[in-house]
C-alpha cells in the first residue's frame, strides 16, 4: 500500500493565505507524477510565490520556485497544468484580469488578458486543455449563453457560440425535475479537456452538456457533494485476461 507523505508546510505573517495548495497530476509515457503546488500572496510587497514539489521515492522534492508581482490571485479558482506550464486566473484591481501563466521549464511568469469584456466569475469561467500542449481553451458561461475561445500565444479566438435556452426549455418539457423557473441560476461545475463537454449545475440537478453534438441531458438528481473529475475513456473498456489461478477462487472468511 503506497502512502503519500506529509505535504510541505510554509508560514509568511505577511501572507494572506498560508494554506493554499493543490495536487496535480501529469503523464510522461507510462509514468504518471504527483505534483504538490504551493501558493502565497504577500500583503506588503504585492508579491506571488509559488513553489511546485514531485513526488520521487515517497518524498515530495522541491522543482521549482518563482516570484511575481500581482494585485490580487484569484484563490477560488484551482490552477491547471498542461504540458509543463501552470495556468491561474489572476486579477489586477489596477489594470486588468485574466491567467497567469507558470513555465515550469523556464521558472518565470507570463500573464495573458481576457478578451475584450470578458471578466472572471467562479461559477462561469474555466480553461480547458486543448490538443495543441500550447494552447487552452476559455469557457464562459453568461446566463444561458455559452461562449468559447481558443488562445495560442497570447492571442484569444472565439471558436463556439452556444445558447442553452432552448435546451434548458427541452429539458424541462422532457423531465419533471427541472423547476420551470423562468430564469433559473446556472453555473459551471467542470470541463472535459478539449472543450468536448461539461458540467452544469441549474435547479439541484447535476447536468451533462456534449458541447460537439448539442445535447443537454441530466446526469444526476442531487448535487455531487465530492469533486468532479471528468475524463473520456474508450467504451466498453478492455480489461487484462484474468489468470489460470486457482488462488483468485479463495475467499477469506
Amino acid at each position: 500500500m503506497s502512502i503519500v507523505p506529509p505535504f510541505p508546510q510554509h508560514y509568511n505573517i505577511y501572507s494572506i493565505y498560508d494554506t493554499r495548495y493543490a495536487v496535480l497530476s501529469k503523464e510522461e509515457g507510462d509514468t504518471l507524477f504527483y505534483l504538490y503546488v504551493s501558493m502565497e500572496y504577500i500583503m506588503h510587497t504585492k508579491c506571488f510565490n509559488v513553489r511546485v514539489y514531485v513526488l520521487q521515492d515517497g518524498v515530495w522534492r522541491m522543482q521549482t520556485s518563482a516570484t511575481t508581482k500581482t494585485s490580487s490571485l484569484l484563490y477560488d479558482s484551482k490552477p491547471m497544468l498542461v504540458n509543463n506550464k501552470i495556468y491561474f486566473f489572476v486579477q489586477d484591481k489596477s489594470a486588468w484580469s485574466g491567467v497567469l501563466l507558470l513555465d515550469l521549464s523556464a521558472t518565470s511568469f507570463s500573464a495573458i488578458k481576457f478578451p475584450q469584456g470578458v471578466n472572471y466569475g467562479c461559477l462561469n469561467t474555466k480553461l480547458s486543455r486543448a490538443d495543441d500542449a500550447s494552447s487552452v481553451y476559455l469557457i464562459k458561461l453568461k446566463e444561458f449563453q455559452l461562449r468559447i475561445w481558443l488562445c495560442k500565444g497570447d492571442n484569444w479566438s472565439l471558436v463556439d457560440t452556444i445558447c442553452l435556452h432552448d435546451m434548458v426549455a427541452n429539458l424541462r418539457m422532457s423531465d419533471r425535475i427541472i423547476d420551470n423557473e423562468q430564469n433559473p441560476p446556472i453555473w459551471i461545475r467542470e470541463v472535459g479537456d478539449n472543450a468536448e463537454f461539461m458540467f452544469l449545475m441549474m435547479s439541484g440537478c447535476l447536468l451533462y452538456l456534449d458541447i460537439k453534438c448539442r445535447k443537454l441531458r441530466i446526469w444526476s438528481e442531487d448535487e455531487p457533494s465530492d469533486p468532479i473529475h471528468p475524463f473520456m475513456m474508450f467504451w466498453p473498456p478492455k480489461f487484462p485476461a484474468l489468470k489460470d489461478d486457482p488462488t483468485r477462487f479463495v475467499f477469506c472468511p
